[in-house]
């Protein structure tokens, strides 16, 4: 009996051990980021605030919902994503962003799932527009020249 009691607070100890080695969680108060200014949430997002909610609005009815109190609502969801599209950069800066504090993976999965809802034809059809004909397409590459000229 004695060896089983010296085992059983020898694996409590190790599991004391474990649990302090790790590194605390830290929880990041969510911020609201349409409470920034219009400068600088088009500067993060590359949309408009009006563009960004019309955005979510169009590919709310294709995000699954999750059912844990901490899953990340729609908003959270999109604007994760948006933040990676616009920036071109890796996942972690945009985790790291207090604005969208979150994890890398959670990153991960919001860009995917937000892709997926992108690619749907009700979506895809009013926010992606290629030139049709030559006409359109020389049109665009002046405009862009025009914009861009330094």
């Amino acid at each position: 009996m004695n060896f089983i009691n010296q085992a059983f607070i020898l694996n409590e100890l190790e599991a004391a051990e474990f649990a302090a080695d790790r590194n605390p969680r830290i929880i990041y108060e969510e911020r609201d980021p349409f409470q920034l200014s219009e400068k600088k949430f088009v500067k993060i997002y590359r949309l408009s605030k009006r563009l960004a909610t019309e955005f979510i609005e169009d590919v709310q009815p294709f995000i699954i919902q999750g059912t844990r109190v901490s899953a990340l609502s729609t908003n959270r969801k999109v604007l994760t994503a948006l933040r990676y599209f616009a920036s071109g950069s890796y996942q972690l800066h945009i985790g790291q962003n207090l604005n969208s504090a979150v994890s890398q993976s959670s990153v991960s999965r919001s860009i995917h799932e937000i892709i997926n809802a992108a690619n749907r034809p009700e979506v895809m059809d009013k926010w992606i527009k290629f030139p049709r004909t030559v006409v359109e397409l020389h049109h665009l590459r002046n405009e862009y020249v025009l914009y861009n000229s330094y």
